[in-house]
C-alpha cells in the first residue's frame, strides 16, 4: 500500500510539472526538435569565449532561437521560434513543436531555456522578465507581432 501511494503522488507531480501538453504526433514535431538540436551546436560556438555572464546567456539565446529559425522544417506551419526562460503559457497548447530544454553555463553559473516553434494561430504569453537575456522570438513578421510591453507575441 505504501509503494502505490509513493508512486500515485510521483506521478502527479510529474502530470502537474508540465503546464504545456506536448503535441507529439507525427514525424513533423520530430523534425522540429532536431532543428533544435542541431540549432543549439552553433549558439554553443558563439558564445565559447565570453565571459562576461549576462553578455554570453543573451549572446546564446539570440544565436540559438536565429538558427532555429534559419532551419525551420516548415515555415508555413512554424511561423516563430522562441526560447525562454521562464513561466509563460500559450492560448494553444498543442501549437508547440518540437519542445526542448536547451542550457548555457559559465563555471558555477547555469541557466536553462524551453525552446519551441510556434503555430500560427497562437499566442504566446510570458509571465517573467522579458528582458532579452531571458527572451528571445524571430518570426514571420507577416503573421506575428510582438508586444514589447508585456513580451508577448501573436501570431495569425
Amino acid at each position: 500500500m505504501r509503494f502505490t501511494s509513493v508512486a500515485i503522488a510521483a506521478l502527479a507531480v510529474a502530470v502537474n510539472a508540465s503546464p504545456v501538453p506536448l503535441n507529439t504526433e507525427g514525424a513533423s514535431n520530430v523534425q522540429y526538435g532536431q532543428a533544435i538540436g542541431e540549432a543549439v551546436e552553433g549558439a554553443i560556438a558563439a558564445v565559447n569565449g565570453i565571459k562576461n555572464w549576462n553578455k554570453k546567456r543573451e549572446a546564446f539565446v539570440k544565436a540559438l532561437t536565429q538558427s532555429m529559425w534559419d532551419h525551420n522544417p516548415d515555415p508555413s506551419e512554424a511561423v516563430a521560434a522562441i526560447c525562454y526562460n521562464d513561466g509563460y503559457a500559450l492560448r494553444v497548447p498543442t501549437g508547440m513543436l518540437g519542445l526542448r530544454s536547451e542550457s548555457v553555463s559559465s563555471g558555477p553559473l547555469h541557466t536553462s531555456y524551453d525552446c519551441f516553434y510556434m503555430k500560427g494561430n497562437n499566442a504566446f504569453w510570458s509571465q517573467g522578465d522579458g528582458g532579452s537575456v531571458n527572451l528571445w522570438t524571430v518570426y514571420n513578421g507577416n503573421r506575428c507581432s510582438f508586444d514589447h510591453s508585456t513580451s508577448d507575441l501573436t501570431c495569425n
